[in-house]
């Protein structure tokens, strides 16, 4: 899984920074990274905590 999304961020990231410019592709690396950090706690496993 990470292997995959690895390649297609990159893919993805080529591709706007073709069509849109390199501070787009930084926004939006940004708020895939802020997106990950909001999400986080509600993917982390319950650990049999109540």
């Amino acid at each position: 899984m990470n292997a995959a999304s690895s390649v297609l961020g990159s893919v993805l990231a080529m591709v706007i920074a073709i069509h849109w410019g390199l501070n787009v592709t930084l926004a939006c690396g940004a708020a895939a990274y802020l997106a990950a950090i909001a999400l986080a706690p509600a993917l982390r496993p319950n650990l049999g905590r109540p």
